[in-house]
């Protein structure tokens, strides 16, 4: 079996001096699995995100988002790489002895759904700003689903606390 290392990473993001309130253009992420991890302070968050979890200024969180590939990622295909990646996310937060609050993700309903069966917890978004976010639009436009026609849902923030994580997914 091969090691994987939790130090997978992609390189920085460049920053984008010209676009100072896209935060997702000036931090640096990690590929862990399936997801991409962006490890974040209150502060840096969206306030409509910041809201849903009662996030404070001063709170760290780990912002996971399933990379989409387009045509061959789908609600299977995240129920078969999940339980490995979320191994290797709670590996890099103890290998960094990093303290985030909360790993969560903005995703559509089934999504959010299936991410139950990990652990998380869902609740449903109301704001049209994180409704309307252009990241997920584009991810759900390559969904099965969304080439079969049928709708997105309804959008939903994915959570857990670093706790449950750390003990549902550490290896002994």
């Amino acid at each position: 079996m091969t090691d994987k290392s939790a130090e997978v990473s992609m390189p920085t993001q460049q920053r984008v001096e010209n676009d100072p309130g896209d935060f997702k253009t000036f931090h640096e992420h990690k590929l862990l699995g399936i997801f991409r991890t962006v490890y974040l302070t209150g502060r840096e968050l969206p306030e409509a995100e910041r809201a849903v979890l009662g996030i404070q200024d001063d709170d760290e969180v780990l912002m996971l988002a399933v990379e989409p590939i387009e045509g061959k990622f789908g609600l299977y295909d995240f129920l078969e790489g999940a339980r490995e990646s979320l191994r290797l996310v709670a590996r890099y937060i103890k290998h960094n002895n990093l303290s985030p609050s909360f790993v969560y993700g903005l995703t559509y309903e089934a999504m959010a759904k299936a991410s139950k069966r990990f652990g998380f917890l869902i609740k449903e978004i109301t704001d049209p700003a994180l409704i309307n976010d252009e990241s997920l639009e584009t991810y759900f436009s390559w969904s099965p689903r969304a080439k079969k026609g049928k709708t997105k849902g309804k959008v939903m923030l994915a959570y857990m606390d670093r706790n449950t994580l750390i003990e549902k997914y550490s290896e002994p």
